[in-house]
């Protein structure tokens, strides 16, 4: 009996190991187990539903959701007389969905720019046609400094075409086999399972409270109220909103930026804008522990040298009276409020140029 016990141990901890050394593997159950239908159910994923960071600490005072839906703003009455076409991230994505977000617009689309994909568009020159590059603050210095990427996400079509997303491009699978580095994926296969949530919240609780200590990439805040992003807070990331930038760096940025808008502006689009996502601690934590805020986004946005339209969203949420409805206190994400702070203000701005 011993045997047996002993060589399903060894079968079972051979299926985790091959699993977690393999992240195809890996991101193709977890992908199965954080389906809608799937997640309450006992085996489904624990992460996710009440926010990313509270999937990675499972802290029982942050699991909470944005329930909230985004509200398409009432333009009635507004010309449809522009197209927007949009390299967006997991803040504006649902966003550029549809048109009808978008007071005055007739058409929108957007590819996603963590998958590569190619956004077909077809040149209406009876209308106005903006290129919209946005951009959360954490990837300014990684994903606006490289043109190729800026200028890749878009392909203009000689006809005309129903399709406003970039499809998807298809990923065979490929056996990727990595033993480095295999915390994350080993976390994922053994504990992310709804029926283990107490106990993962008993074992954060008292690790929190008796170490002061939570899971590497998340922090709680100095006021207890949010958890944050550790790349956009330790220094030694180039994501930290306090990490200093220098000019040099920034000129590289904005000769990346500028290159696409030479590019957007050559195929025939009539204006180009950049769009930067504050980081959660940008705006709530601009001073952390001894931390200043490195003053990217304002120095990007105001440089001279700069060729895009603006749309700043910065000194809005800076200033703003309801700072602590603007993001999820368990997730990387603005909540659905701060989106539609965004919204507003966007079409506000095109209202004025109408």
């Amino acid at each position: 009996m011993k045997k047996i016990i002993g060589i399903l141990i060894l079968v079972f901890a051979s299926i985790v190991f091959i699993a977690s050394a393999v992240s195809e593997l890996t991101n193709s159950f977890f992908g199965l187990r954080n389906k809608t239908s799937v997640r309450e159910k006992w085996w489904g994923s624990d992460k996710g539903a009440a926010g990313d960071l509270y999937g990675f600490t499972c802290l029982t005072q942050f699991c909470v959701s944005d329930t909230s839906i985004l509200r398409k703003p009432d333009c009635s009455g507004t010309n449809k007389s522009y197209n927007i076409y949009a390299l967006t991230d997991s803040y504006t994505e649902d966003i550029f969905k549809h048109p009808d977000y978008f007071c005055g617009a007739n058409k929108c689309g957007y590819a996603f720019s963590n998958n590569g994909d190619v956004l077909p568009v077809h040149l209406d020159t009876t209308q106005r046609n903006i290129v919209m590059i946005e951009c959360v603050e954490r990837n300014i210095r990684t994903s606006l400094a490289d043109s190729s990427h800026l200028k890749g996400f878009l392909t203009i079509l000689k006809e005309k075409i129903n399709e406003t997303k970039a499809a998807e491009k298809a990923h065979s699978f490929h056996f990727h086999f990595n033993i480095k580095n295999l915390d994350g994926d080993y976390e994922t296969n053994l504990w992310d399972y709804r029926f283990l949530r107490p106990l993962k919240q008993l074992k954060s609780k008292m690790t929190f409270n008796i170490f002061n200590r939570t899971y590497v990439d998340a922090l709680v805040s100095p006021d207890g109220k949010y958890l944050l992003y550790q790349s956009t807070v330790d220094t030694s990331f180039i994501q930290s909103s306090y990490r200093p930038i220098e000019d040099k760096e920034l000129k590289a940025i904005i000769t990346s930026l500028n290159v696409a808008y030479e590019h957007y502006k050559r195929l025939g689009f009539d204006e180009v804008y950049l769009s930067i996502i504050p980081n959660p601690t940008t705006i709530l934590y601009p001073n952390y522990h001894g931390l200043k805020y490195n003053q990217l986004i304002p120095r990007l946005e105001n440089d001279p040298r700069l060729k895009l339209k603006v749309f700043g969203i910065y000194d809005v949420f800076r200033k703003s009276s309801e700072k602590d409805k603007l993001y999820q206190r368990s997730d990387t994400h603005w909540t659905r409020f701060g989106s539609m702070v965004w919204l507003n203000e966007f079409n506000r701005k095109m209202a004025s140029h109408l």
